[in-house]
């Protein structure tokens, strides 16, 4: 019996050690990341968590000597605060996969009671654990990996898209700043050619007419002039915020040379064929479509939810003797004889019931068999297939 209970406690200590010993480490999580930005954007995604002071130094050197459009796209993938906090939903899926895997806690339950004469009390103890998750940790597992598949594709489609968004704004700002520098030139021509239709007209060789002219083309020429100062500040705004710089946007150093258009053009058909094998919001699409497959296998197992097997132990009452105490007995003996007496034992065992055995707990599914769960995992999967199919259509046209 002691052998069996120092078993046991061993078997305790070394199942509660591996439990210690699970950690949630995504790292590799977001190099994925990383990978499937760098293959849709060509730029590198550097950010983990924790990165913050090195980021900030480098978000300093790409701002230091005028920002071109591939320094605001690195800007952007550094120090966009939402991007950060968007990489935390790839933790959660991770913890959710380590989670997935682990057995839940077994239970355990003991009762006291005690006899109303006095005497030993009767004691039941036992511990039960699930085993229905046997058999549903595999799928749990898969259904989980597929979520955090799917979240990394998501993440990463989000951070590829707001990488465009940097690039395309950035290019807003250059064109603004463009159009602000043309006017302020335009605006000096109609200027001198105002004053020489003034001197003109002083000399007998012009009109009031073309004067009057040049002075509404110069009011409209100013109008356009501070519209566009106006449109070239929101558009260095909207280059910081997404950029994720505190800083004002007149401070802004943006590069105004403009890369030349590309060699050549893909044709429709070559462009369908990329957008097929690496437009991660599709990618993303399909892998919702798994993901919602694995989990209504996995809610189609559940109708068991709860089947516990342990061990019970019960140890009965045994009420107080009618005996008197012998020591008592002894002394009144020794008292009233000629001799000392002996306090006399009664070296009688008194048996007490003690028993031990397997118990075994099943939840009866007869008012909930997991209907609500398998159906509501049904519609996640024709959602997600019909999203995909929506993906689809979008990325062709």
């Amino acid at each position: 019996m002691v052998q069996m209970r120092q078993c046991a406690l061993m078997s305790v200590a070394a199942c509660a050690t591996m439990a210690g010993c699970v950690t949630v480490n995504p790292g590799t999580d977001y190099d994925r990341v990383a990978t499937h930005v760098q293959g849709a954007t060509g730029h590198e995604y550097a950010y983990h968590p924790g990165d913050d002071a090195v980021v900030a130094g480098k978000v300093e050197e790409l701002l230091a000597d005028g920002l071109t459009a591939d320094e605001a796209v690195a800007v952007c993938l550094l120090n966009q605060p939402s991007l950060q906090a968007a990489l935390m939903d790839v933790g959660m899926a991770r913890a959710d996969v380590v989670q997935s895997g682990l057995l839940s806690n077994p239970s355990l339950g003991a009762s006291l009671r005690l006899p109303a004469g006095g005497g030993l009390a009767n004691l039941e103890a036992g511990v039960a654990q699930n085993i229905a998750e046997i058999w549903q940790i595999p799928l749990r597992q898969r259904a989980a990996e597929r979520v955090l598949d799917r979240v990394i594709l998501d993440t990463a489609a989000r951070i590829a898209e707001m990488a465009a968004r940097a690039k395309s704004a950035y290019y807003h700002a250059v064109a603004a700043d463009r159009l602000v520098a043309i006017l302020g030139e335009n605006l000096g021509v109609v200027e001198r050619l105002l004053d020489i239709a003034r001197t003109r007209r002083e000399a007998g060789v012009g009109s009031d007419v073309d004067v009057n002219l040049l002075r509404t083309e110069l009011s409209e020429t100013e109008l356009g002039l501070r519209s566009a100062r106006l449109a070239a500040f929101e558009a260095r705004s909207a280059l910081a915020t997404l950029l994720g710089l505190s800083r004002s946007p007149d401070s802004l150093e943006i590069d105004a040379a403009l890369p030349g258009p590309p060699d050549a053009t893909p044709t429709a058909g070559r462009l369908l064929e990329i957008a097929s094998d690496r437009r991660l919001d599709l990618l993303a699409a399909r892998e919702a479509v798994e993901d919602t497959a694995s989990i209504l296998k996995l809610e189609g197992r559940r109708i068991f939810r709860r089947i516990e097997l342990g061990f019970e132990l019960e140890r009965g009452a045994r009420t107080r003797s009618d005996d008197g105490n012998p020591i008592a007995e002894a002394v009144r003996s020794s008292l009233g004889g000629a001799g000392f007496a002996f306090p006399t034992v009664d070296d009688r065992e008194e048996d007490t019931d003690f028993t031990i055995g397997p118990a075994v707990s099943l939840e009866l599914p007869l008012f909930d068999q997991n209907q609500a769960q398998i159906a509501k995992a049904e519609y996640a999967y024709v959602q997600a297939v019909k999203t995909l199919e929506a993906v689809m259509r979008s990325v062709r046209q």
